[in-house]
């Protein structure tokens, strides 16, 4: 896990309208990024990572709610998370959060 402090030097969809998982550009925020060693995750199944109720596991053996439920607290405090899969396997979650 790292973290550390810096600024945003552009923005995605949404330019000068600011809510949950938005910066405006010279925003400073805190990063962190977690990764695992795995062997990342099929695209189509990282795309509905933030879905309530939506697992990989079999039935009765998970609910499917910590993502969304982590990324709604992240949303509530004016957060982001992006998840994404390395290059070199893996995956990546990095949470941002304005200063």
């Amino acid at each position: 896990m790292r973290s550390w402090m810096e600024r945003v030097t552009k923005t995605h969809r949404d330019y000068g309208f600011r809510h949950a998982g938005h910066f405006y550009a010279g925003d400073a925020v805190v990063v962190v990024e977690v990764e695992d060693i795995g062997y990342g995750m099929f695209p189509e199944l990282l795309r509905k990572i933030f879905d309530p109720f939506f697992t990989t596991r079999a039935a009765g053996k998970g609910t499917g709610l910590g993502l969304a439920i982590a990324k709604g607290i992240i949303d509530l405090h004016g957060g982001k998370i992006e998840i994404n899969n390395l290059s070199a396997g893996g995956v990546q979650a990095r949470l941002m959060f304005e200063v």
